[in-house]
């Protein structure tokens, strides 16, 4: 027989039952927002992968490379290439090959892209003005000042880990 969640859960502390729902609505949230502005891309002629890598490099001037374009917009280098091909087709990005490394390409927007984002950041925009409806400014800098403390803590490298200390106490150090 199947057990509920919140029987599953039920050991756990209020603290830890808490902490859990927030990050599990934060995932369904996460879904849910790219879900409703896909919908509305498509509308626009676009998709939420080339918003992505548009906006990714209308924040980057000095273009980025395939690499770093990846990273930011958290897919893999294989299935960026094909978007690249096609925004390059459209004339919104231009690829150059990278000075030191003729292998790698330095991306950059084009004025086509930038055009694009803009269209785009409008969309994104009246969707964000009809999620945020009735919640103040000061709850939405709390809830991004938490996020950004929870994002800083699971960046690579630095969430913290406990390691006995003198007489087996447990003491936190962040990871060498």
């Amino acid at each position: 027989m199947l057990s509920s969640l919140s029987s599953i859960l039920e050991h756990r502390s209020a603290r830890s039952r808490a902490q859990f729902n927030l990050i599990y609505k934060l995932v369904i949230a996460g879904r849910r927002w790219r879900a409703r502005l896909s919908e509305r891309l498509v509308g626009a002629g676009h998709t939420d992968a080339t918003f992505s890598a548009l906006y990714a490099l209308a924040s980057a001037p000095t273009g980025l490379n395939q690499t770093e374009l990846a990273e930011r917009m958290g897919v893999t280098g294989s299935s960026l290439v094909r978007l690249l091909d096609v925004l390059e087709m459209q004339g919104q990005i231009r690829r150059e090959a990278m000075v030191g490394d003729r292998r790698a390409n330095l991306i950059r927007l084009q004025p086509a892209g930038a055009e694009a984002v803009r269209e785009l950041d409008a969309v994104a925009d009246r969707l964000r003005d009809e999620i945020f409806d009735g919640v103040s400014d000061e709850r939405v800098t709390q809830l991004t000042e938490l996020l950004d403390r929870l994002m800083e803590r699971l960046a690579a490298g630095t969430v913290r880990v406990e390691e006995p200390g003198p007489e087996g106490a447990m003491q936190a150090s962040a990871p060498a």
